[in-house]
């Protein structure tokens, strides 16, 4: 009496057909259609929806870059969208012909040479990234993430709002068009190695470096959530500055420069209080509860702290288990300085700013610019701009506006902005 899942399905038929003969895909119809005769009527079945294979309640996304790159390449490879880190290969409908090809990508984005045989060891994403996390540690930091790198129109460059780990715009970027690169720009100090930015102007200047060494010349599509809004539009008006253009210059949700707050400074805050809001950040962002407790994180001691916030991730399956806790006490230092980053524009953008504002008050935000937003849809934006803007009312808050589903109404207004501009241009 009860509908079986795609696993329960999987896992009765193993014991009946061999591997070779398991089904890939499964397609649930309350009835099969018929001819006029009675007859199964095999042309009127519904085509797979290859999506429906990442529709498990044991779904996990990527929680960290090596495995959002796998993940990356088993989309490309097994022409599915999403895939969790805890997926199989082989269940998902790899065999051995594309398995070649995927550790043939893996070689090409990591530069190591893995024998098939870990693919097998290692079916799944989250299994993979163990052995292959330790040599990226090792390897050159980049700003640049290609949390879509295939598509043959020119990519999209979004910057992530405070904290700055892009991973959360990894719904958008596979929504976003099929042929449309998407890259995010990570923050400088997430590996807890490198010391962070200090000021917007230097993250913009770093980010365009990064760009420029995939794309040297404009039109440039650039964009930003949040706090990335600022960053993304200094990068608009150093870009403007050398003569580059800027296509379009998006904003999700994002707050314009106010004056700054000199009623609390950052070491007046208790370090509990930014785990905490840190854990709030997380919540939103990914839809999910890390059971945080304000008291006890009070009673602990700062290392005690970061221990107790890992085991709250690692919890609630958005830290991989082989994590160290290095990247954790990086997330927070930059997360500390880009909240107390005070930024005031030097010039004016001669160019229009498109802007997608959530429909919904976020009571996790509590910055101003939520409550200004209820008042001013330009969020004080049209005072640095010499055009009015274009505005997008999106389904959801602050964050849930880029989560399931609301992120494909997202995804197709920003599509269907980037094809006016590159039609106009």
């Amino acid at each position: 009496e009860q509908t079986p899942t795609v696993n329960d399905l999987r896992q009765f038929l193993k014991e009946k057909l061999p591997e070779y003969m398991l089904p890939s895909m499964f397609v649930f119809l309350d009835t099969l259609p018929l001819t006029p005769n009675g007859k199964v009527d095999r042309r009127a079945l519904p085509a797979p929806d290859a999506n429906s294979l990442a529709m498990d309640t044991n779904f996990a996304p990527p929680r960290d870059v090596v495995e959002q790159q796998l993940a990356e390449i088993w989309s490309e490879v097994l022409n599915l969208y999403p895939i969790g880190v805890k997926g199989n290969f082989f269940n998902l409908g790899g065999h051995s012909l594309l398995a070649v090809q995927l550790m043939s990508k893996i070689e090409q984005q990591f530069g190591i040479i893995l024998p098939l045989a870990a693919l097998f060891q290692n079916p799944t994403i989250e299994q993979l990234a163990v052995t292959l996390r330790l040599p990226i540690d090792e390897m050159q930091w980049s700003s640049l993430i290609p949390i879509k790198s295939s598509g043959s129109k020119p990519p999209f460059f979004c910057v992530p709002g405070a904290g700055g780990n892009p991973l959360y715009l990894y719904n958008l970027a596979h929504h976003l068009d099929r042929d449309r690169p998407f890259y995010a720009l990570q923050s400088v100090g997430l590996d807890g190695q490198t010391e962070p930015h200090t000021c917007i102007e230097d993250m913009a200047t770093d980010y365009i470096q990064s760009i420029q060494s995939l794309q040297p010349q404009g039109p440039y599509l650039l964009g930003g959530h949040s706090f990335g809004g600022q960053v993304a539009f200094e990068m608009a008006i150093q870009l403007q500055k050398m003569g580059q253009e800027v296509s379009l210059l998006a904003f999700l949700d994002s707050g314009a420069p106010e004056e700054p707050d000199t009623d609390q400074s950052v070491d007046e805050v208790e370090e509990a209080d930014w785990w905490y809001e840190i854990g709030m950040v997380v919540e939103g962002l990914y839809g999910t509860s890390l059971e945080l407790d304000r008291e006890t994180l009070t009673s602990l001691t700062p290392d005690r702290q970061l221990i107790y916030f890992q085991e709250r991730l690692k919890a609630s399956n958005l830290l991989a288990p082989d994590v160290g806790i290095d990247q954790l006490r990086g997330l927070i230092q930059v997360y500390k300085n880009q909240v107390q980053m005070t930024y005031q524009p030097k010039e004016i953008y001669h160019n229009q700013i498109t802007f997608f504002m959530s429909s919904k008050n976020d009571d996790m935000d509590e910055s101003a610019e939520k409550s200004e937003s209820q008042e001013n849809p330009a969020l004080g934006w049209n005072k640095f701009c010499t055009e009015a803007l274009d505005i997008h009312i999106i389904p959801g808050s602050h964050f849930t506006m880029l989560n399931e589903p609301h992120v494909q109404v997202l995804a197709e207004e920003l599509a269907t902005c980037i094809a006016q501009v590159e039609k106009s241009g």
